[in-house]
């Protein structure tokens, strides 16, 4: 998983920090602090193929009575080579996840989201992290569920050896 974290002060003069959640690794610093387009070409180099979404999709206004407060932080994307879901207004994080790195998927949805219509999709990754797109509709949830559970299986059996941290 490769994250881009941005604090609120930052977000103007358009400094972001990238995380990587490698197995076995405690530190997830990539980099420290960078404008977005360098952060965006280590990404580029980091996860061949992959482009960072530009407009997550919104929650539905109805997410508004779950997380009174934090419901317009959540948003989701899904390319053809990422899941992708943002969370937090003060402190964004877009996290990206490559379809093949996918573990598993699964759908939660408690009882107030229930009454509300909406649930949560949960991709875990091999580096012992998940990803949560918070807040769908729970129609769209579920579709967005078997939809990413083939992203995953055919993203694996395609996919080409990790060589990113090699040279040449």
């Amino acid at each position: 998983t490769v994250r881009i974290v941005e604090p609120l002060l930052w977000r103007r003069p358009g400094w972001v920090r990238v995380e990587l959640d490698v197995a076995g690794s405690a530190n997830s610093v990539l980099i420290p602090v960078a404008p977005r387009e360098v952060a965006e070409s280590v990404i580029a180099r980091v996860l061949p193929g992959v482009t960072v979404p530009r407009d997550p999709a919104r929650v539905p206004r109805r997410a508004r009575w779950c997380l009174p407060l934090w419901w317009r932080g959540h948003r989701l994307a899904v390319t053809g080579t990422v899941f992708a879901a943002r969370s937090g207004l003060l402190r964004r994080r877009l996290s990206l996840v490559p379809h093949a790195k996918v573990q598993s998927v699964r759908l939660t949805q408690g009882p107030w989201e229930r009454r509300w219509g909406l649930a949560d999709i949960h991709v875990d990754t091999g580096a012992d992290k998940t990803v949560t797109a918070r807040l769908r509709g729970a129609e769209e949830a579920a579709r967005l569920l078997a939809e990413q559970a083939e992203r995953s299986r055919t993203g694996r059996r395609d996919a080409l050896p990790d060589r990113w941290m090699t040279t040449g």
